[in-house]
This record gives C-alpha cells, structure tokens and sequence, in this order.
C-alpha cells in the first residue's frame, strides 16, 4: 500500500463514507420527524406528482361532502316548516282532539270559518316569512323558479296553467328557455248516443236489456233497460237515458261521468284524459250478449273507437309534444317533463291544438356536488313557494281567496273543504319532494363521496407517510455504517501517523 504525507487515502474514502452515512441518516431522521416519506421532490418525484393529485382530488371531495351535508340542512329547514304547516292545517299527529282547520270547517260556524281561515293565512305566511337558511327566505321565493309563459298560434292561442319547475340547469347565469308545440290534443275514452227523433237505443218486446260499462280499472256500472213484461218494442230516447245512465254510474264507483240530456247526445266519458283510460261496452238481451257489430246505438264520442262482436272499445289519447328533449309523461290535461336540462310540470287544459309554448325559467339554485367544478357535478333544485297566494287548489282557489268567501252558504264552505284537502296534498307532495332529494342524492352522494375519499386517503398515506418501523430499522443500520467509517477514519489516521513515525527513527 502507498503512503503519502499530503494526501490519506484511507481517510478520505472513510470521510466520504461517513459523510454519505450522515446524510442518509439526516433524511431518515427528516421523515421520522415529519411522519413523510415524501419531504421534497428529490426524496421521490413521481410519488409527489401523484401524491398532489390525490391531495386535490381529496380537497374536492370534502368540499362536495360539505356542500351535501349544507344542502341536506337546507332542505331539513324548509321541510321541517311546511311539516308545521301541514300540522295547521290537519292538526297535531301526535294529538287525536286537534283536527286543524279541517276539524272548524266540518263544525264551525260561518264567522269561526271564517276566523280560523284568516288565521290560518296569516300563520302561514309568518312562517314563510320567517324561514331563514343562510339569510334567505327559504319558503318564500328565494330558492323557487320563476316562469314566463307564452303561447301562441296561428290562429287563437290557448293558455298553459300551473308551470311548475323543480329543477333547471341555469349554470351558464342564463335563463332557460323551453319551447314546444302541441301537435295532438289529449282526449279521454267515451261513446255517444245519438239525439235523434226517431228514438235511440230500441228493446224488442218481452227483453230485458243489460248496458255493462267498465272502465281501465276493471270497476263495472249496469244500465237496466227493463222491457220484459211488454208485447211490444219500446224506443228510449236521449233525454230519459241521460238519467238512466247517469244514476247507474253515480252510484257505481267507476272512473266514468255522463254528460247529455235536454235534447243534445248522451256521451259516457272517462273522467280523465290518457292513454291509459279506457270504456268497455258490452249489451245483453235477457241475458244473452248482442252482437254490436251490426245494429249499433253507439258511436265515437272521443278517443279511439271499435267494436268487436259483443264488445265496444273506447280509448282515450294522450298529448302529443314536439320539441321537448326527454321524457315526457302525461296524466289527464298535466304533463310531466323530465330532461338533463329541466324538469317541470304543466296543465294543458285550456291549450289549443297547434299551441307553440314559450318558457323562460330563471331563479332556482345549484349544489355543487362533485369534487369537479363542473356543470356536470352540479344538482339543481327549487323549494316551491308556500304562502297564502301560492296554495293552489285544483280548481285554482287559492288560500288567499279562501279569505273573501261567505261560509253561511254550504257551497262555500265545501269549496273550501276542498281547496283545504288540496293544499295539504301540494304540502304533502312538496315535502315528499325534497326527502326524496334528501335520500336519494344528497344523502346517496356524500355516502359514496366518503367511500372515495377513505379510499384516496389511503392510497395516499400509502405513498406519502414514512414507515416507522423500515425507517427505524434503515437507521440502525445507517448508524452503524456510519460507527465503522468513523473506526477506519480513526484506523487510517493512526496509521498514518505510525509510518511517519517509523520512518523518523
């Protein structure tokens, strides 16, 4: 081995040694200290590449959890007051003696009618008034839709009634803009008698006959034309079946109605309008089933019409809609429309065949729930307006009008029995509304935002917390390389100094 005297050899490649030692020792240390394996990009670039990633991706994902748990508080406030409305207008559930103001119109008086009606209207619209999530009136338009309807043709425009939206996608800060055409008009399943002078729907003698009337629910109304103990044929003309038919019906509990009477048709209709509703007509003679399909009183009085030996069919049809994306669902004169862009419903009862509609929706809000800021991660909503002028009737009474009817008069206070039932329906429908969006979106989305972000979490510590346990051991071992190069550096310099020793004696 070659001595020098500027330069040890042996020393230096220990000083390196243990230089390389210590500092892998100071990282060791560094990750102990912090919990991260991962202090810098040095200790492992690609790891940190993804270990941001995923940090993000987690930030997202709470922020989204956030906003689904604020918007369940939200919908909690607004549905736990329309559930104090409901308790006025049906009383306490919890209390059988509180019958709410459904109890006063059954029992009241005309000026205690009158009183709780007010006082109703005036308890409501407190409430609404003071309904309050993050400053805003929750209940009394700040989160609702606002529609501007227009309608036209080419000739006398109809009227679209009731446009309620429960969700548009305003996220561009634009209002939304629907436009349709109503190319067919709905119609219901009926048949008619003819008003003719010759008579209208003729028994032969000694025959008593059977008119079996059954609607789409299978519920069955018999028209008895008795002209058993006649020698002769008896003709029975408009005017007396209207009240034949018409009794035979109310006291039936078919979805079926009778119009006529005073020399015009006799028509027997289905109540409702649709697809889905239907007549069936079948006659029998003393038992024996006629065959319609010859000699038949019976003609098309709307929707579709045939006759099929002993049986007449009637079905009624739905409204058809061009230029609406979606799904479109109709029920009686209401339709339903629910799309990516928009959801809302409409009744269309006063509309006119070739009716070109015209919606601008603004208003509404928006929850962002996915960890995207994106259009796509956002649910949007409306909490429909509950006070005194937004309850509306079926009829279109609303509560405010309740306010100005005389209740001395029974057919007022039935009105209002009837607005009354409808408005707690539309509370009903209302509050079921938004526990649906509770459950099924919010409560749904921040369960799985929660399954993601355990997982991400995970993933993540994986790549950016130290093991204790390796790194421990890394540093017994560092520290015992680190104890040997020190023992040559001392060996290199002894030695050293024993050749120079040697030389000089």
């Amino acid at each position: 081995m070659a001595i020098y005297f500027n330069t040890n050899l042996p020393e230096t490649k220990g000083l390196l040694a243990f230089d390389r030692t210590t500092n892998k020792i100071n990282d060791i240390l560094q990750r102990l200290e912090t919990g991260y394996r991962i202090n810098s990009g040095k200790d492992d670039p690609t790891g940190l590449i993804k270990r941001e990633g995923m940090r993000l991706d987690m930030k997202g994902m709470q922020a989204a959890i956030n906003n689904s748990i604020s918007g369940q508080n939200l919908l909690t406030v607004a549905e736990n007051a329309m559930g104090s409305i409901a308790n006025l207008i049906t009383g306490d559930p919890s209390d059988t003696r509180d019958t709410g103001i459904i109890g006063i119109l059954n029992s009241g008086k005309a000026g205690e009618i009158a009183n709780a009606i007010n006082q109703l209207a005036t308890s409501i619209n407190s409430i609404s008034r003071t309904t309050i999530y993050n400053g805003k009136q929750i209940i009394n338009g700040a989160y609702d839709y606002n529609t501007l309807a227009n309608v036209t043709n080419t000739s006398t425009a109809g009227k679209i009634k009731d446009v309620k939206v429960t969700s548009a996608d305003l996220s561009d800060g634009k209002p939304r803009d629907v436009a349709f055409t109503v190319t067919g008009l709905a119609t219901q399943a009926g048949v008619n008698v003819a008003a003719t002078g010759g008579g209208n729907i003729p028994v032969a003698a000694s025959v008593k006959r059977e008119i079996i009337l059954t609607d789409g629910n299978g519920k069955s109304a018999t028209v008895i034309l008795d002209n058993s103990q006649n020698s002769t044929g008896v003709q029975y003309y408009t005017d007396e079946l209207y009240d034949i038919f018409k009794n035979a019906v109310e006291t039936s509990s078919t979805d079926l109605t009778v119009t006529g009477g005073n020399g015009a048709d006799l028509q027997i209709l289905t109540k409702e309008k649709g697809a889905n509703k239907s007549l069936t007509v079948q006659v029998y003679d003393n038992g024996n089933p006629v065959n319609l399909s010859g000699s038949n009183p019976f003609s098309q009085a709307t929707g579709t019409f045939n006759v099929t030996a002993a049986t007449i069919n009637s079905q009624g049809t739905d409204w058809t809609i061009t230029g609406l994306e979606g799904t479109v669902v109709t029920n009686d004169n209401k339709i339903n429309v629910y799309s990516n862009s928009i959801d809302f419903s409409a009744n269309l009862a006063d509309i006119v065949l070739n009716d070109k509609v015209n919606l601008k929706v603004t208003g509404g809000t928006s929850l962002q729930l996915g960890k995207d800021v994106s259009s796509a991660g956002k649910y949007n909503l409306g909490i429909s307006t509950i006070n005194s002028n937004n309850l509306v009737a079926n009829d279109g009474t609303t509560l405010e009008m309740l306010r100005s009817l005389d209740y001395s008069q029974d057919v007022n206070k039935l009105k209002a029995q009837r607005a009354i039932n409808d408005f707690a329906t539309q509370i009903a429908s209302e509050r079921g509304r938004l526990g649906t969006i509770q459950k099924n979106v919010l409560v749904a989305n921040q369960t799985n935002l929660e399954n993601q972000l355990a997982v991400v979490t995970d993933e993540e510590a994986s790549i950016s917390n130290t093991d204790v346990a390796l790194e421990t051991s890394r540093l017994a071992r560092q520290e015992l390389i680190a104890n040997s190069a020190m023992s040559a550096i001392q060996y290199a310099r002894s030695f050293s100094q024993f050749a120079v020793s040697s030389l000089f004696q």
